[in-house]
């Protein structure tokens, strides 16, 4: 019960990811995960799942909590990605590694 309401007091991925659209400084893309800006929750859920992170059974129980929050953010969304493309093309990581060379 207390992972739930951690999960609820932190906000879910989706929202993670939209403040971090909106200021990238308070957003850190992991290495290798590609985040489309069109449902950036559930892509961001299933990154850290993927990773085998020590929440993944909060995450799992976050996946359609995001799904939801992502298709009503949808039309902000949608003009994001258009504007900008991804939150994260999974190409950050090789970046930095050529910029401190």
């Amino acid at each position: 019960m207390k992972q739930i309401a951690a999960t609820m007091l932190a906000g879910c991925s989706t929202v993670a990811t939209i403040a971090g659209d909106r200021s990238p400084k308070n957003f850190c893309c992991r290495d290798g995960c590609q985040i489309p800006r069109v449902y950036s929750g559930v892509a961001n859920d299933i990154c850290f799942i993927r990773g085998q992170g020590e929440d993944s059974a909060l995450l799992i129980f976050d996946l359609p909590l995001s799904a939801a929050a992502d298709t009503l953010v949808l039309p902000y969304t949608l003009v994001r990605q258009s504007k900008y493309g991804d939150l994260c093309t999974g190409l950050e990581s090789n970046e930095a590694a050529h910029q401190s060379d």
